[in-house]
């Protein structure tokens, strides 16, 4: 976006003379809505100011309701009369922001999860046969917390030996070690054309080149993975097969067994990110399952029992054990064994499980309520997982729409955050339903959601 904004420098305090610039760009209209704004920084050095005094500014016409700032995506300008001035009954000056941006677990039915950890904590005051747990580990884990790990992914369908799984400090560790050891800097990594975000941030820290491959509603298609691979040489697939995260899709077996073929046959190692897997009872083995000398599986409990625990397994192919446990050692020396004698002790006394169950039992409520109050609207998504993702209607795009549910007080993730590639074009919003501690309050959001796109650009606002 060209754009210059013409401020009266003799007008104080400046920071007030700069949001009165701004508005008046965005209400005369040479500001359109869904433009991104320069970042703070750019903003103050094009201005010759301090960043605090153009942050300042921002918040003044952000209050006003004209702009909408995103964590992590930038500063957008609203649609016209989205902060309430339309018939919105569910939105009230001042109101906070319902988070359905980020993708919490849902509060688990049926179980004290505090009274769970103090149970488990005083057991481990007074347990003298514990393991000691307050030096250094061995770098992939205490044997029996690798033991523990490989009954907890056999429940996936995916039997290991304890000596192929290593413990980590969650998912995000086991994909940093993963990548910093399997491929080099400058290399190629496939993924999905929409993913996890964190992978893009990942490959960005380490100098990887992050590869789009076309999917469908199965996943990942064999022809686009062996026609990437040969194109721009990747080595490894970043896959998330079951609930994926954004759209969340189950991948069938049938896709399974194809991506497995196209992968032995390209000679490339699968990454397999399980972070949701338990939650569906139905979903197929994992591909790891397939592939034991070119099949990594992480299985982590942020999302199905605690995201505070850090814990995660990692299966490896049996020849990699020793270079994964190196990369480890490198990264952290070994993971703390408290946490994991916790979720160890949690998996293994059934607490775990029981708390998995109650999560999957509130997911699948809100996700009812979900499909009742967005019954028009296309989408996707498991019966069990904790967020949807919406297909928008013309002439909406995901960014715009974003910005105009935040002014809403609603916070959602646009299709821009998960897709591998800048220049493409998705429309469409995942929507969370695990962070709000109340469904009261997901009803609250899914309305304004609902009621925006009935107020569609086309008709109330103007063009795109």
């Amino acid at each position: 976006m060209k754009w210059s904004l013409e401020l009266d420098r003799t007008s104080r305090p400046l920071y007030l003379a700069i949001a009165r610039a701004l508005a008046s760009d965005v209400s005369s209209g040479k500001l359109s809505p869904g433009t991104r704004l320069p970042t703070h920084r750019e903003l103050a050095r094009d201005l010759g100011v301090t960043v605090g005094t153009v942050t300042r500014a921002y918040a003044e016409v952000e209050r006003r309701g004209l702009i909408s700032s995103e964590v992590g995506r930038g500063t957008f300008v609203c649609w016209p009369g989205t902060a309430g001035s339309i018939e919105d009954p569910g939105v009230a000056e001042g109101a906070r922001t319902i988070d359905l941006a980020v993708n919490s677990p849902p509060p688990p039915s049926g179980i004290d999860l505090d009274s769970e950890l103090r149970r488990v904590i005083q057991e481990l005051a007074t347990d003298a046969s514990r393991p000691d747990l307050l030096s250094y580990p061995p770098p992939a884990g205490l044997p029996r917390h690798r033991e523990v790990g490989s009954m907890w992914m056999a429940r996936t369908g995916l039997s290991c030996s304890p000596d192929t799984v290593l413990a980590t400090a969650g998912a995000h560790q086991a994909m940093s070690v993963l990548l910093t050891t399997i491929v080099n800097p400058g290399d190629a990594i496939m993924a999905e054309a929409l993913t996890y975000p964190a992978l893009k941030s990942l490959a960005r820290l380490l100098h990887l080149r992050l590869v789009p491959v076309e999917a469908d509603c199965d996943g990942p298609t064999p022809e686009a993975i062996a026609a990437a691979s040969r194109a721009t040489g990747a080595r490894v697939l970043y896959c998330n097969p079951t609930i994926h995260n954004p759209t969340g899709c189950v991948m069938p077996q049938a896709r399974r067994d194809a991506v497995a073929r196209a992968a032995a046959e390209s000679g490339l190692w699968v990454v397999e990110d399980d972070a949701y897997g338990r939650l569906d009872p139905e979903a197929p083995p994992p591909i790891a399952s397939l592939l034991p000398e070119r099949g990594f599986y992480i299985l982590s409990l942020s999302k199905t029992v605690a995201p505070g625990l850090r814990v995660a397994f990692l299966h490896v192919p049996k020849g990699m054990v020793e270079r994964l446990s190196e990369g480890l050692r490198a990264h952290c020396l070994g993971v703390s064994p408290l946490p994991l004698e916790v979720a160890c002790r949690w998996i293994a006394g059934g607490t775990a499980e029981q708390v998995l169950q109650g999560r999957r039992e509130e997911a699948q409520a809100r996700q009812r309520q979900a499909r009742e109050i967005l019954a028009d609207w296309e989408w996707r998504g498991s019966a069990s997982s904790y967020h949807i993702w919406l297909e928008l209607p013309e002439p909406w795009r995901s960014g715009s729409f974003a910005a105009a549910a935040r002014a809403r007080g609603v916070s959602v993730a646009p299709a821009e955050v998960f897709a591998v590639s800048e220049s493409a074009e998705v429309r469409a919003i995942r929507v969370c339903l695990g962070a709000p501690r109340e469904r009261a309050s997901i009803e609250t959001a899914l309305r304004r959601i609902a009621h925006l796109r009935l107020a569609s650009p086309e008709s109330s606002f103007g063009p795109v």
